[in-house]
């Protein structure tokens, strides 16, 4: 019918239209843009870089605020460390209530500390974790 082509031919040349304009969106697109912590990064010490990289990683986490991850990062300062802690700990209920107590401040921390819990340890790597 010629509603039907009329239709199709709008829907294409509004697509065709709007191609040249439209970003090619990544992956990434959706991860925020944290600034680093550190005063002069180009003289910065490894360990100081790895340290920030690991705080801004943590703040990716939804609910997660910069005091949160640096009061996080100061008890597990590495990935590998607190991987450790979730290894060697046996009871499931445990390790999703283990970092509770470092977030300091007293919303959200049950919630966010399984968050982090549930996101380090995702064996699925397309799996939506919010």
């Amino acid at each position: 019918s010629k509603e039907k082509v009329t239709e199709f031919l709008l829907k294409m040349t509004r697509a065709i239209s709007s191609e040249p304009y439209r970003q090619n969106s990544t992956e990434l697109e959706c991860v925020c843009k944290i600034k680093t912590r550190l005063e002069n990064p180009a003289q910065a010490s490894t360990i100081e870089i790895a340290n920030d990289t690991w705080i801004r990683m943590l703040q990716q986490l939804p609910g997660m605020s910069a005091q949160r991850a640096e009061s996080l990062a100061q008890f597990y300062p590495t990935f590998r460390s607190l991987m450790q802690a979730y290894n060697s700990t046996e009871v499931e209920g445990d390790k999703r209530l283990m970092v509770a107590h470092l977030l300091h401040d007293k919303v959200q921390l049950k919630k966010l500390s399984e968050q982090l819990y549930r996101t380090m340890t995702a064996k699925d790597s397309k799996a939506l974790l919010i």
